[in-house]
């Protein structure tokens, strides 16, 4: 799901038993618990994610997708662990670290992770972070509940 701001996709999470995942859980996601600076591994793949080249306007194709591609689609932007689309395809809310409130639902601040179909292979690697307005809400920017 995309286009949704950060509390209605931590509502979501709740009323589905989770959570929105913390950047720690999603980078050790990402990375398997190792150091890759992607999911697969140390380099990167234009064929692997759903990226795009966003100062040129253009979209890699390359996927078979000029957007968003569903949940779970065919990809090698796979984690060893069998996780798919942390690089690519859209970013996703992620809860600060360290919050700097010990109260996890007095969270003021949101970062986003991962890369998405509009942006350039870098934003992809597994740590890249964004912090952001909880607001937003973009077509690139969805979510994934952590349990």
């Amino acid at each position: 799901m995309t286009r949704i701001s950060f509390n209605e996709a931590r509502k979501f999470c709740r009323a589905e038993g989770g959570d929105l995942p913390t950047e720690l859980q999603f980078e050790f996601a990402a990375t398997s618990g190792g150091l890759r600076r992607y999911p697969w591994g140390s380099f990167p793949h234009a064929g692997r994610a759903n990226w795009g080249r966003r100062a040129l306007g253009e979209y890699n194709i390359q996927d078979g997708y000029r957007s968003a591609a569903p949940a779970l689609s065919e990809t090698f932007d796979l984690t060893p662990n069998g996780i798919f689309h942390l690089s690519g395809n859209v970013s996703e809310w992620t809860i600060a670290s360290p919050s700097w409130s010990r109260d996890k639902d007095a969270i003021t601040t949101a970062v986003i992770r991962g890369g998405h179909f509009r942006a350039p292979g870098s934003e992809g690697r597994n740590y890249h972070r964004q912090p952001a307005i909880m607001s937003r809400r973009e077509v690139y920017l969805g979510f994934r509940c952590a349990h």
